[in-house]
């Protein structure tokens, strides 16, 4: 999903995920966003009077194993080689935690993954989403639908704040 800030596209995904009554995990990308928190890390543990090293699965894991809808919000800021990470994932063939030994986890059956951007992945074109990032075109393809989410116009902007308040025709017509 791309469009410009606040046309509502996390909240979109957000609102089909509770009218379906189906979970909704998001993360939201950055240029702080590492392998290690997408994927996991070793830690180290006390067992017993013994520190020892133990794997703890980071965000994806735990989201592909999960009947959800998985938002991937901000997708044009990520970095490069997270996108190349996520590619394998993005075309239904699991994850592969080289971490944890190479274990692969594959996406549970009710796992739907969508990614929202400002951009269509090429940058920003517009001047005002500073930090975007142009994805390649190996990640880009990896999506099978692109879906613009517009502002409303003031026409449906009133229609929505009608079916939910009772304001005076004049105080509408200014807040449309």
């Amino acid at each position: 999903l791309h469009g410009h800030t606040g046309t509502g596209k996390t909240t979109l995904l957000e609102q089909i995920a509770a009218r379906t009554m189906y979970p909704f995990m998001r993360i939201n990308f950055d240029s702080e966003v590492s392998r290690s928190d997408l994927l996991g890390r070793d830690v180290l543990v006390n067992e017993g009077g013994t520190t020892t090293s133990k794997f703890v699965e980071g965000v994806l894991p735990q989201m592909l194993k999960n009947p959800c809808i998985a938002c991937y919000d901000e997708a044009d800021f990520m970095r490069p080689d997270i996108a190349y990470l996520m590619q394998r994932k993005f075309e239904g063939g699991g994850l592969v935690l080289a971490e944890d030994g190479g274990r692969l986890v594959m996406p549970h059956p009710a796992y739907r993954a969508f990614a929202t951007g400002n951009t269509v992945g090429q940058g920003d074109e517009f001047g005002m989403y500073q930090g975007a990032r142009v994805q390649s075109m190996a990640f880009l393809n990896r999506f099978k639908t692109f879906v613009h989410v517009p502002y409303m116009t003031a026409s449906e902007r009133r229609k929505l704040i009608e079916g939910q308040h009772k304001i005076k025709a004049d105080t509408l017509d200014k807040v449309c």
